[in-house]
């Protein structure tokens, strides 16, 4: 049987440990990148595909001394759009 894994366990193992005081800016080129890379879970994208893009986009990302994840999981979230997004906003619940 598969363990339902909630948003609030990601964030819990994602921020253990992590620097959550550092101080940085998104670039305006990033956010388009995030706008133009929306998954919206509608047009039945493939969703393995949208996690590697994910991935890929998260690595321009060096930040000295901190941890990665919890940008990832915000990168995540900001790439949603749609149902998907809806489906997100509803786990916060």
């Amino acid at each position: 049987m598969t363990k339902h894994t909630s948003k609030d366990d990601l964030l819990d193992n994602t921020t253990h440990g992590a620097n959550l005081n550092a101080k940085f800016e998104i670039g305006d080129e990033f956010l388009k990148i995030l706008r133009d890379n929306t998954f919206n879970g509608i047009d039945r994208g493939d969703v393995i595909d949208h996690m590697a893009k994910v991935l890929e986009i998260s690595e321009w990302i060096k930040i000295p001394d901190v941890d990665l994840n919890p940008i990832r999981l915000h990168v995540f979230s900001n790439l949603l759009g749609g149902d998907a997004k809806e489906w997100w906003n509803n786990e916060i619940d």
